[in-house]
């Protein structure tokens, strides 16, 4: 029986979806497959995920191999093949080991494709040595990132001190930019008011979803996964999310921006 290597495939930015990044992850994997005769699996992919905040660990597929390696699954012996360490993780480089040596105790052989290192405690066994090799690879890793997000933030806070509207997904949904400036979308705005009437006539917020699909209005929101990764355009209205609509202070033109400390999403200014 041969022995199967699951290929991990992770970027961060959806723009990464249809250029060199999977290609490359993609084709890597297949090289060595061929090479080393070992059973290929595609189960675990993490398209648009972090894992400068871990979402890959904790809510994405690389969570879920761990998971099945912790079940049984996936077999002890099994490898994993990974471009490098910063498609596996970018968060601090001590959770990152500890990921890393969970994966290892299992039983698994970590392979990372750039390098052609393959990573297990047997190949570890009197060559410890070269765990010396990881922790930089780690660091490094988590420190572009961390960069990378503080630059984006700066920049942002700048163009907000400055009023630059910039058309972004955190803007709501019944609003669009023109011209540098934002308009209410008129189909939209009827729908607004049509919900905040609703409510005030005393229909719940879960019969004003179900009126809103039985009139086959199109839903606005976004689908979800457990601890805020976006997984796509929601189909349907849900009443959670008129309750967002009704909770939010939007409507009456304020903007709450978030931003990540550690795995935690905190306010931080408001955009009048």
């Amino acid at each position: 029986m041969s022995i199967k290597a699951f290929a991990y495939v992770r970027y961060s930015d959806p723009s990464q979806s249809t250029g060199n990044s999977v290609a490359r992850q993609t084709e890597m994997a297949v090289a060595y497959a061929a090479k080393n005769g070992v059973e290929l699996d595609w189960s675990y992919r993490d398209d648009g995920v972090s894992a400068f905040h871990g979402h890959n660990r904790t809510v994405g597929d690389l969570g879920r191999f761990m998971a099945d390696v912790q079940s049984g699954k996936v077999e002890a012996g099994s490898h994993l093949l990974i471009e490098g360490f910063d498609r596996f993780s970018r968060e601090d480089p001590f959770e990152s080991l500890y990921t890393f040596l969970t994966i290892l105790r299992a039983g698994i052989v970590l392979v990372t494709l750039s390098d052609g290192q393959d990573w297990s405690t047997a190949t570890l066994m009197g060559a410890s040595y070269r765990l010396f090799g990881v922790l930089p690879h780690m660091e490094r890793a988590h420190s572009e990132s961390k960069a990378k997000s503080e630059r984006t933030l700066h920049n942002w806070k700048k163009r907000r001190e400055s009023g630059v509207v910039v058309d972004r997904l955190t803007k709501p949904a019944w609003l669009d930019v023109v011209d540098g400036e934002y308009k209410v979308i008129e189909q939209r705005g009827h729908i607004l008011i049509r919900i905040f009437e609703e409510i005030a006539s005393g229909i719940g917020a879960d019969s004003v979803a179900r009126r809103l699909n039985a009139d086959g209005i199109a839903a606005w929101g976004r689908a979800y996964k457990e601890s805020g990764v976006r997984a796509g355009r929601t189909k349907i209205w849900h009443g959670s999310y008129i309750q967002t609509l009704l909770n939010g202070r939007q409507v009456i033109g304020e903007h709450q921006h978030h931003q990540y400390r550690g795995r935690k999403r905190v306010p931080i200014d408001v955009t009048p």
